[in-house]
């Protein structure tokens, strides 16, 4: 087999290995995971799914000294997005001193760990062409006789002479043995937990842990797929639209609140409905919304965004969005809801 049939095949593995990895480069490209997160949750009997409607966040280093986040700007970044993932889901936050129904806290962190590939020895099939192979053949010779009367029959001197030979092998196929060296891989592996606790009994309702694999060494951006993965397994709130009036009037998109550098949060389109404004629009899934009629979204929780996106049927809306380095100003009208 060529060296480049060699270096290709690891390369090849490692693809199939990291199959779950995208190579399409969005905005969102940082917070990408190797593989598709683990998640398991825990819901216990007296779970209000029913009746829970307000939800609050509070900081797990109240509660314990081990946590992970360090009770610094690192947890009230990490409590900035449990807002904005239990929002999404339909939920309406209140502040603590309001009676929420349910309390909410996270804790996590994305250790580094590293691990040894042992060589690998893989036989692998191989084609041998068939060819054609042409033989060319040189002779030569002497001679010396003598017929006495007949002068025409008497003789000496040398000789020589060639001949081409062609003949074809057909191909076949055999195996080849190939030893791929031995080397560290290493990854990051947010992991993180979220606690939910009755608003008036204050009973831990429900649990849920989850981890993923990442080339991100920030927790605040690797951890975001997983925090989603993970609350797909929480019931979403059954008087969503109590919580959040949703107006006349929009332009299809769905949004959720992400960041790719950690400090920096926007509203980010997840879902654009076809056949709507965005669409017609140009607006693509993962653009940032930098600012909506001038008024800036950075940092700002879902609940005060959507506002700003929904309105009366036939008004028209201005919006900023960064897509991968570019800066997007679009305009468009809000049409009937669906």
């Amino acid at each position: 087999m060529s060296q480049r049939k060699f270096v290709l095949l690891p390369i090849a593995l490692l693809l199939m290995i990291v199959g779950c990895a995208t190579t399409r480069v969005t905005n969102l490209t940082p917070a990408y995971l190797q593989l598709e997160p683990s998640v398991q949750s825990y819901k216990d009997l007296s779970f209000k799914e029913s009746e829970y409607r307000t939800f609050s966040v509070f900081a797990s280093s109240l509660i314990s000294d081990g946590t992970q986040l360090g009770g610094g700007i690192l947890e009230k970044q990490m409590l900035f997005v449990l807002r904005n993932a239990f929002e999404e889901l339909g939920y309406k936050f209140v502040e603590l001193n309001q009676s929420p129904d349910f309390l909410v806290t996270i804790d996590g962190s994305a250790q580094y760990k590293e691990i040894y590939v042992p060589p690998q020895t893989l036989t692998v099939p191989h084609l041998e062409p068939g060819r054609t192979i042409t033989t060319y053949d040189n002779t030569t010779g002497s001679f010396n006789y003598n017929t006495y009367g007949d002068y025409s029959s008497c003789g000496w001197g040398t000789w020589s002479g060639s001949s081409v030979t062609t003949s074809y092998i057909p191909g076949y196929i055999t195996t080849e043995t190939y030893t791929s060296p031995g080397y560290y891989a290493g990854a990051f592996y947010p992991s993180l937990s979220v606690s939910v606790f009755d608003g008036k009994s204050l009973t831990n309702v429900w649990t849920g842990i989850g981890t993923g694999t990442s080339n991100c060494p920030d927790f605040r951006i690797s951890s975001q797929f997983v925090l989603k993965s993970l609350l797909r397994q929480f019931p979403p709130c059954p008087h969503a639209a109590e919580n959040l009036p949703l107006g006349s009037g929009q332009i299809g998109i769905w949004v959720s609140i992400y960041t790719n550098d950690g400090n920096n949060y926007f509203p980010t389109v997840i879902k654009v409905v076809p056949g709507l404004p965005a669409e017609k629009a140009g607006i693509k899934v993962y653009d940032m919304i930098l600012s909506i009629d001038g008024i800036t979204t950075q940092n700002k929780p879902l609940s005060e965004v959507m506002p700003l996106i929904r309105g009366d049927i036939g008004s028209k809306v201005k919006m900023s969005l960064w897509r991968v380095g570019k800066r997007l100003d679009l305009e468009m009208a809000r049409a009937q809801r669906q």
